[in-house]
């Protein structure tokens, strides 16, 4: 490590020179990271460098960082700002300087891999164990530690290539990969067109319609089959009432009367006699009031039903409909009729 620490001191003279160029804070930062650099203490070089590099990205920065990280055994780190340090080296910068930053980079090379990728499409993107390099194109070669990767390579439309770089130390890997196109999925087969049945077309189903009459409904029935069916509940009601009458002389008539008075010989005929007729003229009363009761309730229903029948021819009558039916052990005709 004796030359990283060679280099670094040859640069603390024009840094120091060139702090007029740099921002105070950047080169404050500057100045503490080459005096931990002459002591040694290359962790607490690389913090204040870090952060000026952080503020100002200038070529001496970079190079005493790198060779910090040289001696701090972080590598690609070191071959990273190295690497910005001489692009931006200015002409008029020594010789010596350049071959002493040249040969530095060189050596944090040696611990490195240094990766060149092409792709086609060029825009396509690049992942390390999942971690996304960004897109193409890649103008310079990307750093990376020496190890082992699981590399991914997508575009879209292209069918993604997975493999794996077995990253040597002090090796230059190329990835140059070209995606396919996805292919498109294959059309669906035409389907041919059912062929048309070889069936004969069923029969036109027959109907037959019981048409209403021209005339239409007449509504002389529906008017003496309702009157007659209120006169017959009236009667029944009259009756009702008449019997009720008559059962209050029957009980008029036994009110004066033993309950066996009127058992032969009668005590008292005239009044036996009274109370008999009562009670059969009750009896006689009220059998005609029901019978006039259920004339009339059949009157009204045969009114309702005939006004019933009268509508429903009005509306259409009965329709009949009649089809074919074949099947293979034998054939018949099927019915279906509404109204």
């Amino acid at each position: 490590m004796n030359r990283s620490f060679v280099v670094l001191a040859c640069l603390l003279i024009p840094l120091v020179q060139a702090r007029s160029a740099l921002a105070d804070k950047a080169a404050d930062l500057f100045t503490e990271g080459s005096k931990a650099a002459e002591e040694r203490d290359w962790d607490m070089c690389r913090a204040k460098l870090v952060e000026a590099w952080g503020i100002r990205q200038h070529w001496r920065i970079a190079a005493n960082l790198g060779a910090c990280e040289v001696n701090l055994g972080m590598y690609r780190d070191a071959a990273e700002h190295l690497s910005s340090g001489l692009r931006a080296l200015p002409a008029d910068v020594g010789a010596d300087t350049r071959g002493e930053l040249t040969a530095l980079l060189e050596e944090a090379s040696k611990n490195i891999v240094t990766l060149t990728i092409k792709t086609d499409p060029p825009d396509a993107e690049v992942l390390l164990d999942g971690k996304s390099l960004g897109r193409g194109p890649f103008e310079r070669p990307v750093l990376i530690d020496a190890r082992t990767y699981a590399i991914e390579i997508r575009a879209e439309a292209r069918t993604p290539f997975k493999g794996t770089i077995e990253g040597r130390a002090g090796q230059r890997e190329v990835v140059d990969r070209r995606l396919d196109p996805v292919e498109a999925p294959p059309a669906p087969a035409a389907v041919a067109p059912p062929l048309p049945s070889r069936r004969a077309a069923p029969p036109a189903v027959p109907v037959w319609r019981v048409a209403p009459d021209a005339a239409g409904p007449s509504v002389v029935p529906l008017v003496v089959g309702s009157a007659a069916a209120v006169v017959a509940v009236g009667m029944s009601v009259g009756l009702s009432i008449a019997a009720d009458a008559k059962a209050e002389d029957a009980r008029v008539a036994a009110r004066g009367l033993d309950p066996s008075a009127c058992d032969a010989p009668p005590q008292n005929p005239a009044a036996c006699r009274a109370l008999e007729d009562a009670l059969c003229a009750k009896d006689s009363l009220t059998r005609g009031a029901a019978a006039s009761f259920v004339v009339g309730g059949a009157l009204m229903l045969g009114t309702i039903g005939l006004a019933a029948w009268d509508r429903w021819r009005a509306r259409g009558g009965l329709t009949v409909r009649a089809a074919p039916a074949v099947g293979t052990s034998g054939g018949g005709v099927t019915l279906a009729g509404s109204w």
